[in-house]
């Protein structure tokens, strides 16, 4: 069971992924096709390729800004919905943490034996959470209750 929802976790993180890129892809075609005509075949390709290009660069830094939100994913067991958020750890306990994102958005995550810690690119446990720091959550809601499964401590910014 603990290896079906670390599956799910990291299918929810591609389908995440994959939406993001659906979304700016797609923000490159409408760009591309409401820009004048251009008067020759190779600059019509050339065009096409640079809108490609530019899109591709757009979307490797569009899952570093996403501050939070929630995606549903069809996995064998069913649907599944799952919350992310990034933010500054505002409180902390053995079986809790709150985040505060960016834009005043704060949720408190449940913390439990599913919750994987990694800090300074190290397996971490939960008492290595601390108010201040930077962080990244992902895991399963249900009933209004997001519960962990991954939690990302940022490395601190000199």
């Amino acid at each position: 069971m603990k290896s079906n929802s670390r599956k799910a976790v990291v299918v929810g993180a591609w389908v995440t992924t994959g939406v993001l890129g659906a979304a700016a892809l797609t923000g490159v075609a409408m760009a591309a096709d409401s820009s004048p005509a251009p008067t020759g075949a190779s600059t019509t390709t050339a065009s096409t390729a640079a809108h490609a290009g530019a899109g591709a660069a757009k979307l490797r830094g569009l899952g570093k800004r996403v501050l939070h939100g929630e995606f549903t994913v069809q996995t064998k067991d069913g649907v599944k919905t799952y919350d992310t958020e990034i933010g500054v750890i505002t409180a902390v306990s053995p079986t809790s943490v709150a985040v505060k994102a960016s834009d005043g958005f704060t949720e408190t995550w449940t913390l439990d034996s599913t919750t994987h810690v990694r800090a300074d690119k190290a397996k971490g446990t939960v008492a290595d959470l601390k108010v201040g720091e930077t962080v990244r959550l992902l895991g399963p809601t249900s009933g209004g209750t997001a519960t962990a499964q991954l939690a990302l401590v940022r490395p601190a910014t000199g």
